[in-house]
Parts: structure tokens; C-alpha cells; sequence
């Protein structure tokens, strides 16, 4: 269960895992949690008497923006084509900009969304054969990422998260989630506040990340925020 905080500026608080995300299709990714498979694909293996299946099929994944999705093998693109199926080639690059990264023997991927990209529907294809087959990948709204001690490039995904709160707050918008993570332990970067626009949900590390119930970061330790220039007016 979430709060919903509109239009709220945070004063001088320790994040205690504030908010639990329970978004379809919200955020999440490599930085902890194991990356657990998304939910499975929209065209599931026929079953219970239905006709077998003789041709590949399209497959169809709900998702988050700006968070890695990690999909196995028994969701994989393979998993409601026919046996033996033989994937002869795959796109690296979707039709929206993001990166994929299919294994051919068994069928499981990673995808790494484009920067930004949300509520669109973003496309590869992998080759069964001679078939093209398509994958749709549903992004919903994004989600946001801080970590104060980062060392990457800091554009604000899952893979390089931003190194303030700041950063975080001018790229976001509208229903957007902003995931903090613990970083060096101190408010350092995140200590100016923050006003949360309409539907914003804002997330400490100490209370973890779920997306469509798949466990994405880990509860750990707490993530410190502050408004330093409140504290001394």
C-alpha cells in the first residue's frame, strides 16, 4: 500500500522506507533484488486442450521506464512458440532506442529502456527461422533514480542513477516515481528538499522496490533527506 503525495515539500526528514510501489508495470532493475522475471508474456503456451501451437508467436511485456527488465527463460520470448523453435537472429536495439540483449539458445533477454521513455510501446524482433517475430514492450511511468555516492554517468536510470535529489526532481514529472537509494549514508546531494508534483511517489531504500509484485531493489539501509536552508531560516 502507497501514500499518495501531492504537492508536499519534504522538511527535514530521514526517509524510513516511506513509500511501498505498487504500480502496473512500475520500476526497478539491476542495482538489487536479484532482477526477478516480469510477469510473463501476453501470449502464454496454449494448454488445457487448446490447439497446439505450429508457428511462433508475438510476445507482449508490461514495464517500467528507465529500469532494466530481466526476463528468464520460462517467460522468455521462446516460451509460447513451439517446441524446438530456433532463434536464428535478434535485434540489439528496439525501434524506440533502448538495448536488448536476447539469448538465442533459451529465449531470455534484457532490456534496458531508453532514457525518459514512458507510456509508449516499444518493439524488437527476433528471427524464428525465416520468421520475424515480434516483441512489444508496454512502458508505463518511470521511475527515477538517486544515489548520492554513484559513479557512473548519472542520467537517472536503475544502471546510472542521479547524484542528487535535485536532478532527480527537474527531470521528473506527473505520477513519476523518485527511488532513493542509501548512498554514503548521508544527506549529502539530497538535503534542498523536494516538492512532489501530482501523483509523485517518492521511495526510500530502506523500505525496497516491487514491480508487479517481483521484488526489484531490496529493503537495506535508510536513505537521508533534508532542507538544509529551511533548517537555518
Amino acid at each position: 500500500m502507497y501514500q499518495l503525495l501531492k504537492r508536499q515539500t519534504l522538511t527535514g526528514i530521514l526517509i524510513l522506507g516511506l513509500l511501498a510501489l505498487n504500480a502496473c508495470g512500475g520500476g526497478g532493475g539491476g542495482n538489487g533484488g536479484g532482477n526477478p522475471p516480469p510477469p510473463g508474456s501476453g501470449n502464454p503456451p496454449p494448454g488445457g486442450g487448446q490447439q497446439a501451437v505450429t508457428t511462433p508467436q508475438a510476445d507482449a511485456f508490461n514495464w517500467t521506464g528507465n529500469t532494466r527488465m530481466t526476463v528468464a527463460a520460462a517467460n522468455g520470448v521462446l516460451a509460447n512458440d513451439p517446441a524446438n523453435t530456433v532463434i536464428s537472429a535478434a535485434d540489439t536495439a528496439t525501434t524506440l532506442g533502448g538495448v536488448v540483449n536476447v539469448n538465442t539458445a533459451t529465449g531470455a533477454f534484457t532490456y534496458d529502456p531508453p532514457l525518459g521513455a514512458q507510456n509508449q510501446a516499444d518493439t524488437f524482433t527476433y528471427t524464428a527461422g525465416s520468421t520475424p517475430v515480434t516483441v512489444t514492450i508496454n512502458l508505463v511511468e518511470r521511475v527515477w533514480y538517486v544515489r548520492n555516492n554513484d559513479a557512473g554517468a548519472n542520467q537517472g536510470n536503475d544502471q546510472a542513477p542521479f547524484l542528487t535529489l535535485a536532478q532527480a526532481g527537474a527531470a521528473s514529472d506527473v505520477n513519476d516515481t523518485i527511488f532513493v537509494f542509501a548512498g554514503n549514508g548521508t544527506a549529502t546531494g539530497q538535503n534542498n528538499g523536494i516538492t512532489l508534483l501530482s501523483g509523485q511517489k517518492l521511495i526510500g531504500e530502506g523500505i525496497g522496490l516491487s514491480v508487479n509484485a517481483n521484488q526489484i531493489v531490496n529493503a537495506g539501509a535508510n536513505a537521508s533527506i533534508s532542507n538544509a536552508g529551511l533548517a537555518v531560516g
